[in-house]
């Protein structure tokens, strides 16, 4: 979990987003196959967004996977998905600094919000959501200093 809880933590997050529900058993579950089937380098470098994607396919899901930089791919791929998860490096001046993967949800206004990106509520005490961007390539800019994306799945009802 250390190294691939965020992957685990964005499918559940946009699982909420998509209005569903996940138990403890289902829970275990998703990490018992991320474990088997999608831990890149045993999971030392997280799950691989492949097997995000096939997970969100086998459950019913239209996915659209891209790990295109062209800025308007990425606003198509916000446009027509429901909530969308993003694999990225979180510098692109140095791959040293690892990768993190998180949900990036939309309200009804088409606004995009970032989940699991270590913001900081107003207490300092614990984590929050951030933002409320215009675009997805706005919302991406904003989850680490200097992220460079690896992939971008969106994930449609």
């Amino acid at each position: 979990m250390a190294y691939s809880g965020c992957e685990i933590l964005a499918t559940y997050n946009a699982k909420l987003a998509l209005g569903e529900r996940m138990s403890v058993q289902d829970m275990a579950g998703l990490i018992a196959r991320y474990e088997r089937k999608g831990a890149a380098l045993n999971g030392a470098i997280g799950t691989s967004p492949r097997e995000i994607a096939a997970y969100f396919e086998e459950n019913g899901y239209q996915v659209r996977m891209t790990d295109s930089q062209d800025p308007d791919v990425v606003e198509e791929t916000g446009r027509k998905s429901d909530t969308v998860i993003v694999t990225a490096y979180n510098n692109r001046n140095d791959i040293t600094g690892e990768i993190h993967t998180i949900s990036v949800t939309k309200d009804r206004e088409g606004k995009y919000t970032l989940h699991n990106v270590y913001a900081y509520d107003r207490s300092r005490r614990c984590y929050a959501a951030k933002g409320r961007y215009s675009t997805l390539r706005e919302a991406i800019g904003n989850m680490a200093s200097a992220p460079a994306v690896i992939c971008i799945i969106g994930i449609r009802k």
